[in-house]
């Protein structure tokens, strides 16, 4: 299949845009912008889409945007990939190695202060970049709205919860869906590009670690009504979008406390019916492995045991959200040196292996989405103690637990919808 010629895959930098949706934004309109210029196009989707040529489906002519299937029996997996850092030959590889080793999702940060640098002012060139290769290769994408811009929060792990900064964060993802969502600008903008809409929202990141939330902190009330606002947001430009709810059971603090999750359900029960499924990164301590269970213990033994999300689906069910499913959304094991809960590269790969046997055997149907942490280390410095997650090494080498990922991926995890274990 011959490349897209050049003049048909350039897109817009950056400037004075409006959502272009199909639907009305109930009482949400656009605001008004200034002109204005960002960046220069960037010009390499031409090349890209040479690259990937081999991985895609040129459509005859434009048809409006459906949703992408959803895989047939399979629990969807992928790799945190980090595309919004990536840029030519780079990205192209990297999305064919994910194609290659069956791992059709990614949960990508979009990050709010690069793309809203002012108020009402969008610059869209880069990720209109990586969002189309994703697309050409057939990778879905698990959106993660983050990262406020100075001129709506100090700090960018700084929660936009007060009215301001909430009405900001909830215009910023709507923005975002109408570009990007079933009902988006920019596949209107591509019409021989196959659409592959975002249909997953992650809203934030980690709420329950001071790390990402660093106002009222902990704060499960506050991450509850963003959440909700959230969806109120969106939901009138993006009517199919599937909102993920993040939360442990335990906010990374001082033990005994109620768990996070029961606190979110219980200031927001809309939530209850709200929410796809509850994003989980249920990381381990001390290096234990996927079968490490404190059985006679209650939640907080468990906190940073690979089980708590039995505990997880068990709060979910008991306030009433049987049907919201489960994701892990991040998930793996540091091989650096220094790090008290590091593994080798052997107990990597083990711990890999063990962790899909799990979730085809005593934990079948608990988990709807598995998307490992990370693809790629950022450095060969292996004292570092939260690196090191990478399955690929910085000069793109794979590591053994890239191909063990590869060896489960082929084979899948049988779906079974939301499970309802007590």
């Amino acid at each position: 299949m011959a490349p897209l010629a050049l003049a048909g895959v350039l897109v817009a930098g950056c400037g004075a845009v409006h959502a272009s949706v199909h639907r009305s934004t109930a009482g949400y309109p656009p605001p008004t912008r200034a002109s204005t210029t960002c960046r220069p196009p960037d010009r390499t989707l031409d090349t890209l889409a040479a690259q990937l040529k081999t991985v895609t489906v040129r459509l005859p002519e434009h048809r409006p945007v459906a949703e992408p299937a959803e895989p047939q029996g399979q629990v969807p997996l992928g790799v945190q990939a980090d595309l919004r850092s990536r840029s030519g030959p780079d990205l192209g590889n990297v999305l064919m190695s994910m194609v290659s080793a069956h791992l059709h999702y990614s949960r990508e940060d979009f990050t709010w202060s690069t793309i809203e640098p002012r108020p009402g002012v969008f610059c869209w060139a880069q990720t209109d970049l990586w969002m189309y290769g994703a697309a050409r290769a057939g990778i879905q994408i698990i959106a993660v709205p983050d990262a406020p811009p100075a001129w709506a929060e100090p700090n960018p792990t700084t929660a936009p919860t007060d009215p301001a900064g909430l009405r900001a964060y909830t215009a910023f993802v709507r923005e975002l869906l109408g570009r990007y969502g079933s009902y988006g600008s920019f596949w209107n903008h591509h019409p021989t590009l196959h659409p592959n809409p975002i249909i997953f929202v992650d809203v934030w990141n980690e709420p329950y670690s001071r790390q990402f939330w660093s106002r009222s902190y902990p704060d499960p009330a506050g991450y509850a009504a963003m959440f909700e606002a959230v969806v109120r947001a969106a939901r009138p430009v993006a009517p199919r979008a599937r909102f993920l709810l993040e939360a442990d059971t335990t906010s990374l603090t001082a033990t005994g406390q109620e768990p996070f999750l029961a606190a979110v359900l219980s200031a927001q029960p809309q939530i209850a019916k709200d929410a796809y499924a509850v994003s989980v990164h249920p990381y381990t301590s001390n290096g234990w492995g996927p079968s490490v269970c404190d059985t006679k213990g209650n939640v907080e033994e468990r906190r940073l045991q690979l089980c708590r999300i039995q505990d997880v689906r068990n709060i979910l069910n008991s306030h009433g959200a049987s049907r919201v499913r489960l994701f892990i959304t991040e998930l793996g094991w540091s091989t650096a040196a220094a790090n008290p809960s590091g593994v080798s590269q052997q107990v990597a790969v083990r711990y890999i292996h063990e962790t899909f046997a799990l979730l085809r055997t005593r934990w079948k149907g608990l988990v709807s989405g598995l998307i490992w942490y990370d693809y790629q280390s950022p450095e060969r410095d292996t004292h570092r103690l939260n690196d090191f997650y990478g399955l690929v090494h910085p000069d793109g080498v794979p590591s053994p637990g890239w191909h063990a990922l590869a060896e489960e991926a082929q084979i899948g995890i049988a779906s079974f919808g939301s499970s309802k274990l007590k």
